[in-house]
């Protein structure tokens, strides 16, 4: 049983230095968003899912040995364990720094995910403008003729002289 417990405890060290890790990425990403690489930034949304299956992984592996320590009303999370541990003599004060340092990671991880969301959505909304300010300065021209009678080349989409000094 407290071998159980070891392993338990080994795992979560092993979430906790991916939650590090996924932060990291995700402060990455902010950077990566302002500087505008969409070639990185699908590089580290991608390294991003690629931890999240991770930590995922090593909850179906702490799920398991919580079910054969029947610890698993809640699905085997920290608050169990720690309940199990202080139950069984074993030191259930590194399970609880360890919960605190999930949930401080995960708080910080959703706090820099809602900073990245609004970087998108404002730069989603700064390129909708930048279209709209171009599409409402450009104009077809169909005119076959100009005011004097002379023919003119229709070339089609024509940028205003205001476009053209830019």
């Amino acid at each position: 049983m407290l071998q159980k417990l070891d392993e338990i405890s080994i795992i979560i060290k092993k979430q906790i230095d991916i939650y590090k890790n996924i932060k990291d990425l995700y402060n990455d990403k902010r950077n990566i968003l302002i500087a505008g690489d969409l070639t990185l930034l699908e590089k580290t949304d991608n390294e991003i899912i690629i931890k999240a299956s991770e930590v995922n992984k090593y909850e179906i592996k702490r799920q398991i040995i919580c079910n054969e320590l029947e610890i698993n009303q809640n699905g085997g999370n920290l608050s169990e364990i720690i309940n199990y541990a202080v139950n069984n003599s074993y030191d259930a004060q590194n399970f609880i720094n360890m919960k605190e340092t999930i949930n401080s990671l995960v708080d910080e991880i959703k706090e820099l995910d809602k900073i990245n969301r609004a970087l998108i959505s404002k730069t989603s909304e700064i390129i909708g403008n930048t279209i709209k300010i171009i599409t409402n300065n450009a104009y077809i021209n169909t005119c076959e003729y100009s005011n004097t009678g002379k023919k003119i080349d229709n070339k089609g989409l024509e940028l205003s002289s205001i476009i053209e000094e830019g």
